[in-house]
């Protein structure tokens, strides 16, 4: 969120099948295949079983068009029994990712 407590872009909830690559909180580097939740311009929210910590960063791949992204960790949406959804922020912001 911006400084005053509003959202740069409207979120979308949209299911869009992708890959996060990256390590978890104990060094492990990992390929996860999962899929997004929320859209926004900025970013997503993105279901995950690792275990990650805030400022963290990843690879995001979409599967259907193979495009890469640079993200960053910015916390926990929501919490379900076996993931949790996190929302990512893009590194450098491309035109429509998810376009």
């Amino acid at each position: 969120m911006s400084p005053d407590g509003m959202r740069r872009s409207s979120r979308i909830p949209k299911e869009i099948d992708i890959l996060l690559v990256g390590s978890d909180t104990e060094g492990k580097v990992f390929s996860e295949k999962t899929k997004t939740v929320l859209l926004s311009r900025h970013g997503a929210g993105i279901v995950s079983r690792y275990k990650l910590s805030a400022e963290q960063e990843l690879i995001l791949r979409r599967l259907d068009t193979n495009k890469e992204a640079e993200v960053r960790l910015v916390g926990p949406i929501g919490a379900g029994a076996d993931a949790n959804t996190k929302g990512w922020v893009f590194l450098v912001l491309k035109t429509n990712f998810w376009a």
